[in-house]
């Protein structure tokens, strides 16, 4: 009797002993599962202290999933990257690309008396000013296009922008020129990355923002956006801008994994810190 007592109390023991034993290994999965999430969350904190723009936006273009983000609501002056808008009215109006313009004084900036390497009376197809003002972010190449497509009407041109923008539904979208040159042409990082996704829906402008250069008589335009020329990228559309008020920015939507991702880089301090920029978010965020 005595025996068949220890043997039952021994089993019980044996089986409470397992039970902290599968309870032991349940806690530890638990413990491990919230170490791994709790380093997770570390690391992309690190990751956005690694990205020096004041904004920025990262989305599936497909799904428009968020990806990461920061101050993508803050509006703010978005210079050059206003010409994809620009791109986008000269094409909607169906005009002859081939047709001939002159640079005249007009296309001379004098807001901020920026270079640009197209003399006053030289000649160029709209289709030649439209790859470059996408490519290499030509001033006056942008302006001349814009004073030719209403006759001359660059307020009309304007008109149209901002109308592209309603109608996409850009509530703090606002652009008062062609080119970007002025502070007063701004959106938000999540709202222009819109304007991109739409733009990519135009031939020429996937083409012409994403060539690496291109030669007008003994002259050689290159990319504004030294990434398209690196492999690792698959850019599909592209465009950078700079004036002091807005900081160095840089857009794109490019291919990674048979997805595509779109991202706005504003206000970062300098050129090469926006292609920094770019790498890093590409790397910490869509690359996991």
């Amino acid at each position: 009797m005595k025996l068949k007592l220890l043997n039952i109390c021994f089993s019980v023991f044996v089986l409470l002993g397992l039970g902290n034993t599968v309870n032991a290994k349940e806690n530890k999965s638990v413990i491990d599962k919230k170490v791994k999430k709790e380093s997770k969350n570390k690391q992309i904190k690190k990751n956005n202290s690694q990205i020096n723009a004041t904004s920025f936006y990262v989305e599936n273009t497909d799904s428009g999933e968020v990806i990461a983000e920061r101050n993508s609501d803050v509006v703010k002056p978005i210079a050059s990257l206003t010409k994809i808008m620009t791109a986008i009215v000269v094409l909607d109006q169906k005009i002859n690309m081939n047709d001939v313009v002159k640079i005249d004084d007009d296309d001379v900036d004098r807001y901020k008396n920026s270079r640009s390497r197209l003399k006053v009376g030289s000649e160029y197809s709209k289709d030649m000013l439209l790859h470059l003002s996408l490519m290499s972010s030509e001033n006056r190449a942008t302006h001349a296009l814009a004073r030719t497509t209403f006759s001359g009407d660059v307020k009309k041109f304007v008109e149209k922008m901002n109308e592209k923008a309603k109608f996409l539904g850009l509530e703090h979208t606002k652009f008062v020129e062609p080119t970007g040159l002025s502070e007063e042409n701004v959106s938000t990082a999540k709202e222009y990355a819109k304007i991109l996704k739409y733009a990519s829906q135009y031939f020429k402008i996937k083409q012409f923002s994403t060539d690496e250069d291109v030669e007008v008589g003994s002259l050689k335009f290159s990319n504004s956006n030294k990434l398209v020329f690196n492999d690792n990228w698959n850019i599909l559309i592209s465009k950078t801008g700079h004036i002091s008020e807005a900081g160095f920015c840089v857009s794109m939507i490019f291919n990674h994994n048979n997805k595509k991702n779109t991202i706005v880089v504003l206000d970062s301090n300098s050129n090469s810190r926006r292609i920094i920029d770019a790498i890093n978010i590409k790397n910490k965020y869509i690359s996991l």
